[in-house]
């Protein structure tokens, strides 16, 4: 197995394949994913000042896609190499977007990304091992966590707080509490069911996260509801569905698609994110409900 330093290199995990660098083997190696620990340029757009010397920038600078190399081999006899190939290449194909993980071991955070093949993948056969270099593209630039941040929420249709108070010999008597002086104190009412009024998620992720897929179960009323994104200046999305009590419409904020029993409907608003450090969502309703609710899965992103 490849070392340096005395440490094993980080596994990689291809779809259907064993894993590479795995502790203890030697057989399936990865030498290196070149460019990994660059990132995706943005696309600048730069316009000439005006009369002045030199220029502006123009627009948002966007990260472009990211091009990563994937280099190994494989020991095998030569009349194995050639299914070896076609399994390397069934592994990572052009026609569609595959992740492939990167365990760190202590080297990095655990991360996956989201390639697929675009130029000539090479293949050398040699007397014992077939070695490969692939060339990547992953057309949305950033790293992932391998598992997702996730939570739930009730329908919030304003808050509502009450006062503690407590029974001592059959008189009630209002409760205080000290904090740098006695005070009273409130409490929000939260809804009856698992879930809070609102989802609050900590992303330990450094770039903006698009990855993140709610699931909306009924009953909603069309026009009755929304999600709301509060950390992100309240940015709004719903869709205009009635949802009866059992029913659930998955929105993928990643492809800004919704789906309903199998089928895309219209989707408004802004897609929302999870962001670097805090993130706050909530299901908003003109109408009490204690029955709706909606779940959140989403992935911190790397740069």
């Amino acid at each position: 197995m490849p070392e340096l330093s005395g440490v094993t290199y980080p596994v990689i995990q291809l779809p259907g394949m064993p894993d590479f660098n795995e502790e203890g083997q030697d057989v399936y190696v990865i030498e290196d994913v070149e460019r990994w620990w660059n990132a995706a340029p943005p696309r600048a757009v730069l316009v000439p000042n005006g009369g002045a010397a030199g220029a502006v920038a123009s627009g948002s600078w966007l990260r472009t896609e990211h091009y990563l190399n994937l280099s190994g081999w494989v020991i095998a006899p030569p009349q194995s190499q050639e299914a070896i190939r076609e399994q390397i290449l069934t592994a990572i194909p052009a026609e569609s977007t595959v992740a492939i993980n990167y365990l760190g071991r202590g080297w990095d955070i655990d991360k996956t990304v989201f390639v697929r093949l675009y130029d000539e993948p090479t293949f050398t056969k040699l007397r014992d091992r077939i070695k490969f270099l692939l060339p990547l593209v992953a057309p949305d630039p950033f790293k992932y966590a391998l598992s997702p941040l996730a939570g739930g929420m009730g329908v919030f249709s304003g808050a509502s707080w009450y006062e503690a108070f407590s029974l001592n010999t059959s008189v009630w008597n209002e409760q205080f509490v000290s904090s740098s002086g006695w005070g009273e104190q409130f409490s929000e009412i939260a809804p009856p069911g698992p879930y809070g009024p609102s989802l609050d998620l900590s992303s330990p992720g450094t770039a903006t996260s698009r990855r993140l897929t709610y699931t909306i179960t009924g009953p909603l009323t069309a026009g009755d509801w929304k999600l709301v994104q509060e950390t992100a200046s309240n940015r709004q999305l719903w869709a205009n569905l009635s949802l009866v009590a059992g029913q659930s419409l998955t929105i993928d904020c990643q492809r800004e698609r919704a789906t309903f029993l199998g089928s895309t409907v219209p989707l408004f608003g802004d897609p929302h994110t999870l962001e670097p450090g805090g993130n706050t969502y909530r299901l908003i309703s003109s109408t009490s409900n204690t029955v709706a609710f909606a779940t959140v899965s989403a992935y911190p992103a790397y740069l």
